[in-house]
Parts: C-alpha cells; structure tokens; sequence
C-alpha cells in the first residue's frame, strides 16, 4: 500500500492558494501560510509543487517539516519563552551512510479537567 503523502492525506480539505486570495473552493474558515515563510535548514525551502495538493510533487512531510522548524526557530530565539509548551530539535543524526534524522519534540501542558493547554502565566 502506497503512503498517501499529499497534504489531503491529512488534512481532507487542504487547499493551496497561489496568491493568498480566497478564491479556493472551500468557504470554511482556515489559516493561510505564505510558502515563503516555511524556509527549512540547510537552505531547502518547501515550494508550490509540494505545497499544491493538485500536483502529483505535493508532500506533506515537507510541510510539517516547515511547520516544527518554522515553531523551533521563532521560540528559540525569544528571550521570553513559553513554558507550558515547549519544543525542542535534536542534531541531525547519520542512519547510514547517506541518510540523516532530526526529531522534534513538542510538549504541551494541560488542565486535567478540560485538556485545555494552560495558559501562560
């Protein structure tokens, strides 16, 4: 069975928009991320044939990917950090000869009432 790795695969109404209008098909409300703002290391960038859920290129590996270090980076460079969630990136690692790994790891605090995160103090 082949891995699903266009962004609907997660995200059913996932849409690209090329240009940041709300000429999409869906009238739901949603959050619009510029491409441009999902720089990853190494200078790889995500770019529109992995971004648009049309193309057979599209990938949302790459997309979170994006998303976790986009997170990272802008939190580490604050000198005010949040504390009841946290996320931190381990080195890239060699898995053979050619291949690297980087982890992630996002925590998040919460009331054991309602699983709402807490709120900063």
């Amino acid at each position: 069975m082949a891995i699903n790795i266009n962004p609907t695969g997660i995200f059913e109404n996932y849409e690209y928009s090329p240009n940041g209008t709300t000429n999409l098909a869906s009238t739901k409300e949603g959050f619009y991320i510029p491409v441009d703002d999902l720089d990853l290391p190494n200078g790889n960038t995500f770019n529109t044939n992995e971004a648009n859920e049309a193309l057979a290129t599209a990938d949302h590996r790459k997309l979170l990917w994006g998303i976790l270090d986009a997170y990272f980076t802008s939190i580490d460079a604050q000198a005010d950090q949040p504390e009841k969630m946290t996320i931190s990136r381990s080195n890239f690692q060699a898995i053979t000869g050619d291949k690297l790994r980087r982890s992630y790891t996002v925590n998040f605090d919460f009331d054991i009432g309602d699983f709402e995160v807490d709120a900063e103090s």
